[in-house]
């Protein structure tokens, strides 16, 4: 299951329709601001969260660091416009998946949520 936390109706539903046509990578929720974000994360437990650092109410990085903190096995993929090495050595340290320039690396994202989902699926048929 998939969360995208991003304050922009546009590009949250441009990014649901690119990942919605992927098989097997279910949108599950989509906030439009970090509390929203953070109250998401509790009620779905997402596999994956796609995290603007720009949001609303609490930013990305305030969202990232909670996340880490209560749900360590959602994997984020931090998805900005804001791509400074400061911003990705921070989101790094607080232990991102992934960190992309919104501008043009949206098929980035997408070739990691097949990543996961691969890996998720050769765990199970490991186990």
């Amino acid at each position: 299951m998939i969360l995208i936390a991003e304050d922009s109706k546009k590009i949250r539903t441009r990014l649901t329709n690119i990942i919605n046509n992927e098989p097997g990578l279910p949108v599950t929720a989509e906030a439009k601001d970090g509390i929203e974000a953070l109250e998401m994360l509790e009620e779905y437990s997402p596999d994956v969260m796609i995290l603007d650092l720009y949001l609303p109410e609490l930013n990305g990085i305030q969202v990232l660091k909670k996340s880490k903190e209560t749900h360590p096995e959602t994997k984020i993929i931090v998805l900005t416009n804001y791509v400074n090495s400061v911003y990705r050595k921070t989101a790094e340290e607080l232990g991102c998946y992934s960190f992309y320039d919104k501008s043009h690396q949206f098929e980035n994202v997408i070739e990691d949520l097949i990543k996961i989902k691969n890996e998720e699926v050769r765990q199970i048929e490991v186990c």
